[in-house]
C-alpha cells in the first residue's frame, strides 16, 4: 500500500493552536477526510479537538472544511477519500453579533 501526502492549511485561532499555518501529512492510500481529522486531533489533543466538534460525541463538525476549494458538503463530506497532493483547508465559521 502506497503513502499519500496531503497539505492542510489552518486558519483562525487553529493557526494560533497548532503553531502552524500549514503542515503536511503522510496518509495511507485509501484514507478519508475523517481519518485525517483524526491524524490532526491525535497530534494537537483536547485544545484543537474542542474547536473542531460542536459535541462531545465528535459525530458534528463545528469547522468549514474545504479539498481543493470544494467545501466538503459538495463531495462526499467525511468520507471523502483523499489523493496524493490534495490540499485541506479548515477554518472555524465567523461569529459574532
Amino acid at each position: 500500500m502506497s503513502n499519500l501526502k496531503v497539505k492542510v492549511k489552518y486558519l483562525t485561532i487553529l493557526r494560533e493552536l497548532t503553531g502552524h499555518i500549514e503542515e503536511t501529512f503522510e496518509l495511507e492510500d485509501g484514507m478519508c477526510l475523517e481519518d485525517l481529522i483524526e491524524k490532526i486531533v491525535t497530534k494537537y489533543g483536547e485544545k484543537v479537538r474542542r474547536h473542531l466538534y460542536a459535541d462531545e460525541k465528535q459525530k458534528v463538525l463545528n469547522t468549514i472544511i474545504l479539498i481543493n476549494g470544494r467545501h466538503m458538503n459538495m463531495l462526499q463530506g467525511l468520507k471523502t477519500k483523499l489523493n496524493n497532493g490534495d490540499i485541506v483547508t479548515i477554518t472555524l465559521p465567523a461569529g459574532g453579533g
